[in-house]
């Protein structure tokens, strides 16, 4: 009854942000495919293919909703996904670049530290002691 509720209210006001986002089939459904393919090589035009709208509404629609433009989203959707791996998991620079999306690990590390202030060596070396290697 309670998610009945919330998607009532969702479709019947003209909030904005996240969750109006989400309850939005067109731009939801988009999320989703950031989500669980973000090292995709998406850009606006694929995006708006998903959604099923022209670029330039599926642009304004998204914008509207989220709060970002599609691609900046997704970069900063990718680069928090970059930082858990660099806290969770032992993967090298190169690897967290090539699961975030990116050809180049300059162009990963530039926009990482565009996003953090730091570069994705110093997060891959700051992960907490229980995940770093033994013996190193």
């Amino acid at each position: 009854m309670f998610i009945n509720t919330i998607r009532h209210y969702l479709k019947n006001s003209s909030h904005v942000g996240f969750i109006a986002a989400l309850a939005d089939e067109k731009i939801g459904k988009t999320l989703s495919r950031i989500h669980e393919s973000p090292s995709h090589n998406w850009n606006v035009e694929r995006l708006a293919q998903v959604a099923g709208m022209s670029r330039s509404a599926f642009s304004g629609r998204f914008n509207h909703l989220v709060g970002l433009s599609p691609m900046h989203y997704l970069s900063r959707w990718r680069m928090t996904q970059a930082h858990q791996l660099f806290q969770t998991g032992n993967h090298s620079v190169t690897q967290v670049a090539a699961l975030s999306g990116y050809q180049s690990e300059a162009a990963f590390a530039k926009a990482f530290k565009r996003q953090f202030g730091y570069g994705p060596g110093v997060a891959r070396k700051n992960r907490p002691p229980n995940q770093t290697e033994t013996g190193s």
